[in-house]
């Protein structure tokens, strides 16, 4: 969905596709939990807390990684969850990602680099908004966090897939 379009959907409107991307993404996620319990994996800490948010165990998911400290929450049309599930949580779409990338959002910062510059029309400066990249099977991931104090709150996440 491209950002003219999110901007111009009504409140009532963004939750009710924000609410059907989310169950989408719940589906998913039992899905890919089962594949794991198959292969008698278990989930990282961050990925646990992940799985907890999305499945409405709990308000937010928070976690650390390499010291920082991460909180991934509901969000709006411009940060978190609601926001990723709107721009880049469907097939085709610009910044395209899947339930899987969602669920291992913390393996960007775990095992990305931090973005020298911040390109974002988001916010009318990039102050506190720090970002990280990670390569993996020929796409580039994306990760950007608004720092604020002593917790990082994640803004968005997109790969370099375009629809």
């Amino acid at each position: 969905m491209e950002k003219e379009d999110i901007e111009a959907l009504s409140y009532d409107d963004f939750n009710k596709i924000a609410l059907k991307r989310w169950q989408k993404l719940e589906k998913d996620f039992i899905k890919l939990k089962q594949i794991e319990d198959k292969k008698k994996n278990k989930l990282t800490s961050d990925q646990e807390s992940v799985y907890k948010f999305i499945m409405g165990d709990t308000k937010k998911a928070q976690f650390t990684v390499k010291d920082i400290n991460i909180s991934f929450g509901k969000g709006n049309k411009r940060e978190g969850l609601k926001h990723i599930l709107l721009r880049h949580y469907c097939e085709g779409c610009d910044g395209e990602i899947r339930a899987r990338d969602i669920l291992n959002i913390g393996n960007i910062i775990k095992n990305g680099n931090p973005i020298a510059t911040i390109e974002t029309d988001s916010y009318n400066s990039n102050n506190g908004l720090t970002g990280y990249t990670q390569e993996k099977a020929g796409h580039i991931y994306k990760l950007i966090i608004n720092e604020k104090g002593h917790i990082s709150q994640i803004i968005t996440t997109y790969s370099n897939k375009n629809g």
